[in-house]
């Protein structure tokens, strides 16, 4: 497969990344390809006349890598445009459920890509959007989750929830996480939720801390809506999308979140299965 355009985005904080991106440019260069780095990439090259904004060059490029960690990827999915742009996010950092291709194995996998020996795994993303009045006042998208909890005050909260505009029950909890299956490993595994193979298609609730022990993690099918109205009069509440995008609800605003029509398409090492990455990642079979 002939490369034409080759984006780059990294995390200009990881040690790694000038040397890497410096290697891929050169790469580039010897293919004829040309390179479109992301305006923190060229800063740190000192050349930020060549800077792109991350939309133009998920835009335009034919594959764009990441550098750097899962937040790094996480950054980058709220200026996805595209479904077709497939995206090879290298693990600069610590554990890398997402970015699971590690450095040393970056010009192997992109030498496979280009001759047509590469596998790709297409996500799902939650869209949500904000009622307020009957209209709506902000819409993003997530590739791990959607969190409400609470802001500066440690209080109990309390979400009224609903299933394709079905009551189903209402939460007394610290939180509550809505996610996908690529999240089912963050933070909702983290909360007690249950680990979900990230190209099924399903979405995940799972109360923080609930008051209620009976309040269990909940898995439905994509095809159904969720619904959740902030009842609190006092507290401060706050919704993050993958931790990037923070939007602070009033009182009676409504959110719905459903599958997403966009979607993101994620680059992996050939051999490597998710089964194995969990074992690793997480030390199952270990003392």
């Amino acid at each position: 497969m002939k490369l034409k355009i080759l984006g780059i985005v990294g995390n200009a904080q990881k040690k790694e990344t000038l040397e890497v991106l410096n290697q891929l440019l050169s790469w580039a260069s010897q293919r004829g390809c040309q390179a479109l780095v992301d305006v923190v990439c060229a800063r740190l090259m000192g050349r930020p006349e060549m800077g792109e904004s991350p939309s133009n060059i998920l835009n335009k490029a034919d594959l764009v890598i990441i550098l750097g960690g899962d937040g790094t990827l996480l950054s980058v999915v709220k200026y996805l445009n595209r479904s077709e742009v497939p995206i090879l996010a290298i693990n600069l950092g610590r554990l890398g459920f997402l970015t699971s291709v590690a450095r040393q194995e970056l010009f192997s996998v992109l030498e496979g890509y280009c001759s047509g020996r590469y596998r790709v795994e297409e996500r799902m993303l939650l869209e949500t959007g904000v009622e307020r009045d009957k209209k709506t006042l902000a819409q993003f998208h997530a590739l791990n989750e959607v969190v409400i909890g609470r802001g500066v005050f440690a209080r109990l909260l309390h979400f009224e929830t609903y299933i394709n505009r079905q009551y189903l029950t209402t939460y007394a909890a610290d939180g509550l996480i809505i996610s996908t299956p690529t999240g089912s490993t963050a933070y909702s595994l983290s909360a007690g939720g249950p680990v979900v193979h990230p190209t099924l298609e399903a979405i995940l609730l799972t109360p923080i801390c609930p008051h209620t022990l009976t309040n269990r993690p909940l898995v439905i099918p994509v095809t159904e809506t969720v619904s959740v109205k902030v009842k609190e009069k006092e507290a401060e509440l706050i919704i993050t999308a993958d931790g990037q995008v923070n939007f602070n609800p009033l009182p009676g605003d409504i959110l719905h979140l459903r599958k997403a029509d966009l979607r993101i398409k994620l680059v992996v090492f050939p051999e490597r299965t998710f089964y194995q990455i969990l074992r690793n990642k997480l030390k199952w079979g270990g003392q």
